[in-house]
């Protein structure tokens, strides 16, 4: 069963993060971002981290994102900081100059 978390741009979770910008990335680089998880539900959340929807299609063979939280329980109203790494293999195809796809945070009990 999955329950409510909120994920925000700002430690004192105001403002959504609707979208991250990775900036230029080159074959055999990373990058990161800094995002906070909020518990928004009434009970305690183990934290998972997916993707999904990446344009190109192919893009994941090249391309991996993974974060410091995977696992994480929180409680209710507890907010933590998620660092975000984005990594690209120092093989990607060199047809994919830029890429899209979904970020999805998600708690479960």
């Amino acid at each position: 069963m999955f329950f409510n978390v909120a994920v925000y741009s700002n430690s004192a979770c105001t403002q959504n993060a609707t979208s991250i910008d990775w900036g230029q990335l080159q074959g055999g680089g990373t990058s990161n971002a800094t995002v906070w998880v909020k518990n928004i539900g009434n009970s305690n959340v183990t934290l998972n981290l997916l993707s999904s929807n990446w344009s190109p299609s192919n893009a994941p063979t090249w391309i991996t994102l993974s974060w410091n939280q995977e696992g994480q329980t929180i409680v209710p109203n507890q907010a933590v900081q998620a660092n975000l790494v984005l990594s690209v293999s120092a093989a990607i195809d060199a047809s994919i100059i830029d890429f899209t796809f979904n970020l999805i945070s998600s708690g479960t009990t």
